[in-house]
């Protein structure tokens, strides 16, 4: 990552918000905004890209792109959950999965 960023002439930048002191050490951010609200961002707005780029292409393939992601990754958590996938079952990232499913539909509601 730091070798593009030097090659563009931003590393010394990206060093100087990384000592800024006006940010919040990271000891202080709580364990479910560096782990699992990302993977639901992510999730989100995968979401809403497969329905951006499906749009006009029919319904059934435009719900099958938008939707097989989130039902893979919930499965893949139920999965570790019983042992039957690699890494570590997380409620908190269930929860964020979840959430931003119902931020998509809500969306899709409106």
């Amino acid at each position: 990552m730091f070798k593009p960023l030097e090659q563009m002439g931003l590393l010394d930048d990206v060093r100087a918000l990384r000592s800024a002191h006006w940010l919040p050490p990271i000891e202080t951010v709580p364990e479910w905004v560096v782990y699992s609200l990302p993977d639901g961002m992510w999730l989100l707005s995968y979401m809403f890209a497969m329905e951006f780029i499906w749009n006009n292409d029919g319904k059934h393939i435009r719900l099958f792109f938008v939707w097989v992601m989130p039902m893979a990754i919930i499965a893949h958590e139920f999965c570790q959950l019983m042992g039957l996938a690699s890494g570590t079952w997380d409620i908190l990232d269930l929860t964020s999965y979840s959430i931003a499913i119902i931020i998509y539909l809500l969306t899709k509601k409106l």
